[in-house]
C-alpha cells in the first residue's frame, strides 16, 4: 500500500527578492528611493512631512499599466519593522502565471500620506516552468516621529511555485479534484 498527501508535493520559492529599478509617478518622487533596494538601514522617505505614519502600496502585474490587485495601507511604528502581505497560497484573487513575474511585469507602488508615489520594479525573478501557488510582499520601514517622515528600508517579494513534473502521477489517472489524500 502506498499513501501520500497533497502536502507531500514539493513547493519551492524564490526567496525574498528586491527591486533594481525605480521611478517617480506623477508630480513627485520619494527622497533616496534606491535605498529601498536592500535591507541596510538606509531609507527611502516620503517627500513631505507626514502626520499619521501610514504608507499605501499597490501591485501591478502588467508592467505598471494598472494597479488593480491590491491597495493596502500600513501603519508604520517608530521602529524599523517588517510588514508582510500575502502567503504561500495567496493568489491575490488573480490568475497568475510565470510571465506575471519573470518578464518584469511585477511593479510595486508606494504612496505617502501626501499621495507622492514611487514605483519599484526589476525584481529579477527566474521561475522555472511551474504553477504559481502564491506570493508575499514584504515592506520594512518605520515612521520617524522626530522628523515626521515615512521611511522604507526595503521592499521585497517572494513567489511560491510548484515546478512542472513535481506533481505525483498515478498511471491511468489524468486529474484529481477535491481530494486531499490517496491510499493505494
Amino acid at each position: 500500500m502506498c499513501y501520500f498527501t497533497l502536502s507531500d508535493i514539493k513547493m519551492s520559492d524564490t526567496g525574498f527578492l528586491s527591486p533594481t529599478s525605480t521611478s517617480g509617478v506623477g508630480e513627485g518622487s520619494w527622497l533616496s528611493p534606491t535605498s529601498a533596494y536592500s535591507e541596510n538601514g538606509s531609507f527611502a522617505s516620503g517627500e513631505y512631512d507626514g502626520v499619521v505614519g501610514k504608507v499605501r502600496f499597490s501591485i501591478s502585474l502588467n508592467g505598471g499599466s494598472s494597479y488593480a490587485i491590491i491597495d493596502e495601507e500600513q501603519q508604520l511604528t517608530d521602529t524599523n519593522t517588517s510588514y508582510t502581505q500575502g502567503s504561500s497560497s495567496d493568489l491575490w484573487e488573480q490568475t497568475l502565471s510565470i510571465s506575471s513575474f519573470n518578464s518584469d511585469n511585477l511593479h510595486i507602488k508606494i504612496k505617502d500620506e501626501w499621495d507622492i508615489e514611487q514605483d519599484y520594479s526589476g525584481f529579477g525573478f527566474n521561475i522555472p516552468t511551474s504553477t504559481i501557488n502564491g506570493f508575499e510582499v514584504k515592506l520594512k520601514g518605520k515612521y520617524d516621529t522626530g522628523n515626521l517622515l515615512l521611511k522604507i528600508d526595503v521592499i521585497s517579494v517572494k513567489v511560491y511555485y510548484t515546478e512542472s513534473g513535481d506533481e505525483p502521477t498515478i498511471q491511468g489517472i489524468s486529474s484529481i479534484q477535491g481530494i486531499s489524500s490517496i491510499t493505494l
